[in-house]
């Protein structure tokens, strides 16, 4: 009976070290994947990209590459009981999860962009977990590994090739102000310098974002300037292009990435920025 128990017990030894095994090698290749897929699309925004992609903010990275990781993950646990398939669909969210706290750590990328792409890549790894558990336990032949490797590679060329796509969004908010209309006209048209003592955190500072300095206008009539300055250097240009004394004060807004120091704001809004104006 001892030499029974014994023997069961080396069995379930011998199943939970294939296990652990199994996690950590499919954790560290699906984090290893992700790397080197983001340094692969990264150099999209170089003079000679390896292909023709539209970079870390297109659908081939933020789509196709978590599902790739979540299959990288899931072709570990292809001999894994059902009783641990649960846990072996939820292994890539540990990967994703790693790739996005090394690119923050490294200053590949910012709070900002993570926390953007987290919930995509988490349900997106997810799925691709789900299919590759059930399609690695009948067939792991090289050739379809190799094809699942190079799946956003194929797609990122077609997506580059068709473009972007434009859509424009109107926001309305409004503030009730409790104070004469004439000091608000004068606190709205220019902005006297922000203390730190009225600078209180907010999210999106903690975010990131630059904080507001001071805003100026040369003259309150159309065709007016008015600098936005923010700390770290940044600043935008805005030219009043409508105007009713203390009612109403319309502008654009432009921001030169050129004359802006680059740790100003997370490169990948100054993308977004090049690609509006």
């Amino acid at each position: 009976m001892a030499a029974g128990k014994n023997g069961l017990g080396s069995v379930g030894e011998a199943v939970v070290n294939d296990i652990t095994m199994k996690k950590w090698k499919g954790l560290l290749f699906g984090i290893l994947y992700g790397l080197a897929a983001r340094l692969i699309f990264s150099l999209e925004l170089s003079d000679n990209p390896i292909l023709p992609t539209q970079g870390l903010m297109s659908v081939a990275f933020l789509f196709f590459t978590p599902f790739v990781i979540g299959l990288i993950t899931a072709y570990h646990f292809d001999t894994v009981k059902s009783t641990f398939k649960i846990f072996a669909i939820s292994m890539p969210i540990f990967a994703v999860i790693g790739v996005i706290v090394i690119s923050v750590f490294f200053k590949w990328e910012g709070i900002i962009c993570a926390l953007m792409a987290l919930p995509i890549f988490a349900v997106m790894s997810l799925i691709g977990a789900f299919i590759g558990v059930n399609v690695f336990r009948r067939n792991r032949d090289k050739t379809l590994v190799s094809f699942i490797l190079a799946i956003p590679f194929i797609v990122a060329p077609f997506e580059h090739y068709m473009g972007l796509s434009e859509k424009i969004f109107n926001e309305e908010t409004a503030i009730t102000i409790d104070a004469p209309t004439t000091k608000i006209w004068q606190n709205i048209t220019r902005v006297k310098e922000i203390t730190r003592r009225e600078n209180r955190i907010s999210m999106f500072q903690v975010l990131g974002f630059p904080k507001p300095v001071e805003a100026e206008l040369d003259t309150i009539a159309v065709g007016g300037i008015r600098k936005a300055i923010f700390d770290r250097g940044l600043f935008f240009t805005e030219t009043v292009t409508e105007m009713i004394p203390e009612r109403k004060l319309i502008f654009t807004i432009k921001a030169d990435p050129l004359s802006t120091p680059p740790e100003a704001l997370d490169k990948h809004v100054w993308l977004a920025a090049n690609i509006l104006m």
